[in-house]
């Protein structure tokens, strides 16, 4: 394994509305760099698109004209990443990798939450 991934690796769209699609992007989590670079590079007067990142949650919110199409943000956002990864050092499969490590405090709030609203029942 030489730790490349496909271009369009782990990024998928969790929600598609027309004009409103989230997408995860696994390289993003704890990643302002890669934040930053996709921030810069998708959002703009001439695209007529409004995006937002998390680096937590590893997903980009876009709002934008409602005949974009989802494949179309994915193929946009994948040579994003690979742009990133090429500038950085950065490998594809090092990027998919991190989405891997999930925040376990998260987690744990989660879990004990279902179990308050369980307890109430």
């Amino acid at each position: 394994m030489d730790g490349s991934a496909p271009p369009s690796a782990g990024i998928e769209v969790l929600s598609a509305l027309p004009g409103r699609f989230r997408i995860r992007v696994p390289g993003l989590y704890r990643n302002p760099q890669l934040e930053r670079s996709l921030r810069h590079g998708l959002n703009g007067s001439q695209s007529r698109r409004r995006v937002s990142a998390n680096v937590i949650s590893a997903t980009v919110l876009v709002r934008a004209p409602e005949d974009v199409e989802a494949d179309a943000l994915v193929d946009e956002i994948s040579a994003l990443v690979r742009t990133f990864a090429t500038e950085s050092g950065v490998s594809l499969g090092e990027l998919q990798r991190r989405a891997l490590h999930k925040p376990v405090h998260l987690l744990v709030s989660e879990q004990k939450e279902r179990g308050a609203g369980l307890a109430g029942c």
